[in-house]
């Protein structure tokens, strides 16, 4: 089943999730600040996404800021950058789709419908 995390305050995450109700997409829908993703979770969406570890980063906002995380980044290993995330669901950028076999970080309607579709057919 598709997992969506996300954050309550976000307007990206409110959209998407607006979004897939009203496609009558089922999903879990998993709050990413009560629930951050675990160490393990973290790397298979960083394996699924194809992205560059920053960009798994909510470079943005404050935590990230406080944390002085553009400057410890360069020096940071994969296994450090998620036991962070998984501490703090504010450093992790949102929303997240999660399938069996691919992931999205950000939303973008095209994708997320097509990821759905194609996660629907193969369940």
């Amino acid at each position: 089943m598709l997992k969506v995390f996300y954050y309550a305050n976000c307007e990206s995450c409110k959209n998407a999730i607006r979004f897939f109700k009203k496609e009558l997409v089922r999903a879990d829908y998993i709050e990413i600040i009560e629930n951050p993703p675990s160490v393990e979770v973290l790397r298979i969406i960083y394996e699924l996404s194809g992205r560059d570890l920053k960009k798994m980063f909510n470079t943005t906002g404050r935590a990230y800021s406080a944390m002085n995380l553009k400057n410890k980044m360069p020096s940071m290993t994969a296994e450090q950058a998620f036991a962070l995330m998984s501490a703090n669901g504010k450093l992790i950028k949102r929303p997240i789709l999660l399938a069996s076999d691919d992931c999205i970080i950000g939303f973008d309607t095209q994708k997320w419908l097509v990821l759905a579709i194609k996660e629907e057919m193969n369940s």
